[in-house]
């Protein structure tokens, strides 16, 4: 549904879809849906995951170094889930975004 629309649109819909995700993971999977396969562009999704958290959408879970290079070695990763407002804000947008071509 969110697909194609802002990013953190479609980052909310992900979090109510799935509860939780890693950073490295829900970054791949925007960098497939937007099909933007850069590092800057991962890197771009990592940002956004910030400002979500920051402003009480997603709240970060856990966190570990990336000692395996999954996101980028020697980094932290961070594991995040959305909270109530999260989840409030996504039922307003879905009541407000239309599918595209309407």
């Amino acid at each position: 549904m969110m697909e194609n629309r802002p990013f953190k649109f479609r980052l909310l819909e992900l979090f109510i879809e799935q509860a939780d995700w890693w950073n490295y993971d829900i970054t791949r999977k925007m960098q497939e849906d937007y099909n933007l396969p850069k590092q800057y562009d991962r890197d771009v999704f990592n940002y956004e995951l910030l400002e979500m958290s920051a402003s009480g959408f997603i709240v970060m879970t856990d966190a570990r170094e990336d000692s395996e290079g999954l996101f980028r070695k020697g980094t932290i990763l961070c594991k995040y889930e959305v909270t109530n407002i999260g989840r409030a804000q996504f039922k307003e947008l879905c009541g407000k975004i239309k599918p595209r071509g309407e």
